[in-house]
């Protein structure tokens, strides 16, 4: 709200819109990702097998510790650094002016953010950064999904990182088992489009399909 413009543009409408984007983006980020994720899923179809494999022998950890399943950790990792939610994170406002090291200079009032998108695809940090590889994060440096690093920022930085991240990890991981466990996923288009852009968030497309079929084991 503290960037809010200060133009006289404060209607009611206008305050009901800002309200409705700050109740979005939370909700957004755990439906948006899980979305992505059963999409790469129904795109990805040679995971499938791997995942419930690694099922079958962690399912049980999984309910009781919330811990376990490397590779469906990985995969829905991957997924958000492909697809991500945002575009940016980690904004601040300059409470006093800053110079960085390389001569770039922030004034006080200034509002800054970590291109997070372009970080999640950089080449100096990722190996074929644009190529999905649902298990690069428990293969290559292995890490996990509620990490916070310099490098991976989708949860925030500093002294603001998302505390409800363990909880969307976990309901994200039982909403892919539950999948992975019961059905066999298609994607209707592979080649559709399947986000947008609003503001600074990417969206999954409304009139993407997934085709689920009832399997048996």
């Amino acid at each position: 709200m503290d960037a809010f413009p200060n133009d006289g543009s404060t209607t009611a409408a206008r305050i009901a819109h800002e309200c409705i984007s700050i109740f979005f983006f939370p909700v957004g980020g755990l439906t948006h990702t899980t979305t992505f994720a059963l999409s790469d899923l129904s795109t990805h179809t040679e995971y499938l097998e791997p995942l419930r494999q690694e099922l079958r022998g962690g399912w049980d950890e999984l309910k009781k510790t919330a811990e376990g399943l490397p590779l469906l950790d990985s995969f829905i990792k991957e997924s958000t650094r492909m697809n991500g939610t945002v575009c940016t994170s980690g904004r601040r406002k300059a409470l006093a002016p800053f110079t960085f090291s390389d001569g770039l200079h922030v004034p006080t009032g200034a509002w800054v953010c970590v291109p997070t998108r372009s970080i999640n695809r950089d080449a100096k940090i990722y190996r074929d950064p644009l190529m999905f590889d649902g298990f690069r994060f428990a293969r290559e440096n292995p890490s996990r999904f509620t990490d916070v690093t310099g490098n991976w920022l989708v949860w925030g930085s500093g002294n603001v990182i998302c505390p409800g991240r363990f909880y969307t990890s976990l309901i994200i991981k039982f909403v892919l088992a539950h999948v992975l466990r019961n059905y066999d996923l298609e994607m209707a288009d592979p080649l559709k489009p399947r986000s947008f852009g609003w503001r600074a968030s990417i969206v999954p497309r409304a009139d993407i399909t997934v085709i689920l079929k009832p399997r048996e084991e």
